[in-house]
């Protein structure tokens, strides 16, 4: 079904007044932008304790303006040259700015979903990709990190463009006199991302200095441009995709122009993800390009041993990034194998094309394979964060003393260990269960959309049962590929019945923004009641995966008794009618 226009959805007679269609999306531009302002205002307030990362510019005073204006004489995080540590204020004012961090939250949210219902059919593509950047851009502005990783990402880099030693292996603790070095939370902690990242980062770093520029400020704005630009581009790939996708779906009727704005609109204004992209510009966006180029090129050339071997570089290049990306090469070999024309030769050139490009891209790093000492050297293969495992092992210790190792040592306790062994193997059944029940006739990979699925699942698998050390950055591969999928049906229980509800997946995104809100000073420094060293902020865990499955269960749940009870009331009504 070829779809150009919008004439599926909003007829002549149904058209909005001119004004509105004018006036409601550049209002609607503007709240979202009083709410970044409002959360801009917020960040940088000392009580929260986040991490400095324009402050230290001349600019300062300028970017220091909004929490200036909303919260005139509240200390901000401004840290001097050479003062390295400030003292929080109060626990109980702590917590009052965490509350206000919430409600920011909340109201950019609520923004979001308003324009969600009422947006849709006043735009085009062309307004979502640009108004995108207009929001993005006031991201970009925020003085503060939630996230050391950025810090990261250039110690890494400057490793390998200013001292020449192999960013892979070199630890950060080698920044002798540089000044990255004191921000820098892993100093012990040889890099957990591949080449891929490096010469992408590398090259941002060389960009910076044919411009004359070598400062850290200037590396971290180059790095959240070009997050808010990978994000862009990532819109207009599912914008791309989804309008080829109704061409490898049953459902092709559901494919409307409509579908794909709403779908384009939700990912590209998440608040969770322009966050991700425009503050703390985690690599975690850039990995979603590849997937969906990778996904791109599948529907750009379908069936062709092209497509096939160009597919596979996109997921190996997203592997070489985080290694756990690999999970989802299977997916792309199931669909192969439901492909009874040159089934071997299409799973040949996949392969090989995959594991071609992991060997030339580490290749120039691999020294007598000492680059795989990350993964022996790892917090996330020894402790927890932000899970379930953390809550029910902090609320073990709590109730039996037992030793739970701090979290800058990368070697884990018993317990942990212990822990971590039972995660593996859940993880690796429910993965093996996934892959053989997609061998089954009845329930194989037959065309792109069945394979997003696969993907989906298999990631939502790895970060609710493999991952104890989770992080909210880590579902971004996971919001990009709904996004496809909500583009091409109207049906709310796609996959298993709970993975495509819309609701859940924006209660998802709220939930992963505002965990921020449980890692600011107040949480990591109050004690639970009645309950030995057990923080506020363990319960974040219980916390990430509430919100969605609350509108899973629940919320249906609910909808299902109103129904209920509406049904006597129009039994009521018509009665008098029928004895008439």
């Amino acid at each position: 079904m070829q779809t150009k226009t919008l004439s599926h959805d909003v007829t002549h007679q149904d058209a909005p007044p001119a004004i509105t269609h004018n006036i409601f999306p550049l209002a609607m531009i503007f709240l979202m932008g009083c709410a970044i302002f409002l959360v801009d205002a917020t960040l940088p307030l000392r009580g929260l304790w986040f991490y400095d990362a324009l402050l230290r510019t001349r600019f300062a005073h300028w970017l220091l303006l909004p929490p200036h204006l909303l919260f005139p004489g509240k200390p901000t995080a401004l840290f001097q040259p050479g003062v390295h540590a400030i003292q929080a204020g109060p626990l109980n004012i702590a917590w009052k700015e965490t509350g206000a961090l919430f409600a920011s939250f909340a109201l950019l949210f609520l923004f979001y979903l308003v324009a969600l219902r009422r947006l849709v059919a006043y735009i085009s593509i062309r307004y979502i990709l640009l108004s995108t950047l207009v929001i993005g851009l006031l991201f970009t502005l925020i003085p503060i990190v939630t996230s050391q990783d950025i810090f990261s990402y250039i110690g890494y880099t400057r490793l390998g463009v200013f001292y020449h030693l192999n960013p892979l292996t070199a630890l950060p603790v080698s920044l002798q006199n540089d000044p990255i070095q004191a921000r820098i939370y892993w100093l012990h902690q040889p890099s957990a991302y591949g080449p891929t990242w490096f010469f992408l980062t590398g090259a941002l770093q060389e960009i910076a200095l044919l411009a004359g520029f070598k400062q850290v400020d200037v590396i971290i704005m180059l790095l959240r441009f070009f997050s808010l630009g990978i994000h862009i581009g990532s819109t207009f790939l599912i914008w791309s995709i989804s309008g080829r996708l109704q061409y490898f779906t049953t459902s092709a009727s559901l494919v409307t122009p409509r579908h794909r704005l709403y779908a384009a609109l939700a990912f590209a204004w998440n608040p969770f993800l322009l966050f991700e992209a425009g503050v703390n510009a985690h690599n975690d966006i850039t990995i979603l390009f590849l997937v969906l180029l990778a996904i791109w090129f599948l529907v750009r050339f379908p069936g062709t041993m092209r497509s096939y071997a160009l597919a596979a570089v996109m997921l190996a290049a997203a592997a070489c990034m985080k290694i756990t990306l690999g999970m989802l090469l299977p997916g792309l070999l199931l669909f192969l194998w439901t492909r009874p024309s040159r089934r071997w030769t299409g799973l040949f050139v996949t392969i090989a094309a995959y594991l071609g490009t992991m060997i030339l891209l580490y290749a120039p790093f691999w020294q007598d394979g000492q680059v795989l000492h990350f993964l022996l050297v790892n917090p996330g293969s020894a402790h927890e964060q932000n899970t379930l495992y953390e809550f029910l092992v902090r609320l073990y210790s709590s109730y039996t003393g037992a030793y739970i190792a701090p979290a800058a040592q990368l070697s884990g306790s018993y317990l942990e260990n212990v822990l971590h062994v039972f995660s593996i193997a859940l993880f690796i059944i429910a993965y093996v269960t996934l892959f053989v029940r997609a061998l089954l006739p009845s329930h194989g990979v037959k065309t792109i959309p069945d394979m997003l699925r696969w993907m989906a699942l298999a990631w939502l698998f790895y970060l609710v049962l493999g991952s104890p050390w989770f992080w909210p950055w880590y579902t971004i591969t996971l919001f990009g590929i709904y996004a496809l999928l909500e583009a091409i049906t109207d049906d709310k229980r796609l996959f298993l019945g709970f993975l495509d509800l819309p609701l859940a997946v924006r209660m998802a995104a709220f939930s992963m923004l505002t965990i921020y809100c449980w890692l600011a000073i107040a949480p990591t420094k109050s004690i639970v009641p009645h309950l030995t060293n057990f923080q506020w902020a363990y319960v974040r865990g219980l916390w990430i995966w509430i919100p969605p499955l609350l509108a899973v269960h629940l919320l249906p749940l609910w909808k299902m008794l109103q129904t209920q009870q509406k049904r006597p009331e129009r039994a009521a009504t018509k009665q008098p009618t029928q004895s008439a």
